[in-house]
């Protein structure tokens, strides 16, 4: 080796400094990456999720998915919307040990990308603080329409029904789904709830047209409640209750045992886990620790988390 090392760098000297010079650049980075995801997902066909990053629940059965389907040893997309100061959209790619992450202008960039891999299943996870959401379910639709996957949809939230996605109204209450969107028109008109920090100017007649076409496309619509189903058929009776598979989260075997019977009190302990805001019922609570105090009764509340009051 040394010796036809020796004649190499007789006819070419400079030849170990431009070696080492397109190590140090890495210039072949982007297209080895791209060889990387190109190949692994034409195996068997890569998943492609879309996902905000607000944390919680929702967050984190994304992360769970994403670990089954790595230890699976399949390849898996991650189109994630971070809303901070730098408002990026960010693609990851992971598969076995490699993982690789770009940020991301607008979703028609990609649609040459996704056309030229074999995605087998889109996954939407939750849409919500996209900007533009509208582009984004396009993009979902020309994926799809492009080759042989399925696209299934994950109510977290409801989103789908409303820009305010916990369906609290203008007067902060539960809004009941109106059936007269000339009410739905209104309230967003007059809301100031939180979801105006991504959907400020929403029409809720395109907003239910637009996802109704998605929803239909969609060949599964997973609901963690049967509420969650009912709610989405009060908004869309033209979906098929053949699309929604009611699937309750399972938390079984994920904390060891919490009570014993050696720990009998007289105090009641009630627990409260979570962030705790208006929609997920802060008032409520507040209300029973205000009666809990009031009658001096032996109960104890304990918040896990946070609350807005």
């Amino acid at each position: 080796i040394e010796r036809n090392h020796s004649i190499l760098l007789e006819k070419h000297p400079s030849y170990d400094r431009k070696i080492q010079d397109l190590i140090s650049s890495n210039s072949l980075k982007d297209l080895r990456q791209f060889l990387i995801m190109l190949l692994s997902s034409n195996k068997a066909g890569a998943i492609l999720l879309f996902d905000n990053e607000f944390g919680g629940g929702a967050h984190q059965f994304r992360e769970e998915r994403v670990r089954r389907i790595i230890n699976d040893g399949d390849a898996v997309f991650v189109i994630s919307y971070k809303r901070n100061k730098e408002k990026i959209t960010t693609l990851e790619f992971y598969f076995k040990t490699y993982n690789f992450s770009y940020s991301v202008g607008q979703p028609d960039d990609l649609v040459k990308l996704f056309r030229s891999m074999k995605v087998r299943e889109i996954v939407v996870n939750s849409f919500v603080s996209f900007p533009n959401v509208e582009d984004w379910i396009a993009l979902t639709t020309r994926v799809h329409g492009g080759g042989d996957c399925r696209l299934v949809f994950l109510m977290h939230d409801y989103f789908s029904v409303c820009p305010s996605y916990t369906l609290v109204n203008d007067l902060s209450e539960y809004c009941g789904v109106p059936r007269d969107l000339n009410v739905c028109h209104e309230c967003l008109i007059r809301s100031n709830g939180d979801f105006k920090r991504f959907e400020a100017h929403a029409d809720i007649l395109a907003w239910r047209t637009q996802w109704e076409t998605f929803l239909q496309r969609c060949d599964e619509i997973v609901c963690f409640g049967g509420s969650s189903a009912e709610i989405l058929r009060r908004a869309y009776p033209s979906i098929e209750m053949a699309r929604i598979v009611v699937q309750p989260h399972d938390i079984s075997g994920r904390f060891r045992q919490i009570y014993f019977d050696s720990w009998r009190s007289t105090v009641k302990t009630i627990g409260v886990l979570g962030a705790i805001n208006l929609a997920k019922g802060s008032h409520v609570l507040r209300d029973l620790v205000e009666y809990i105090d009031t009658r001096r009764l032996a109960v104890k509340v304990i918040l896990f988390g946070e609350i807005d009051v």
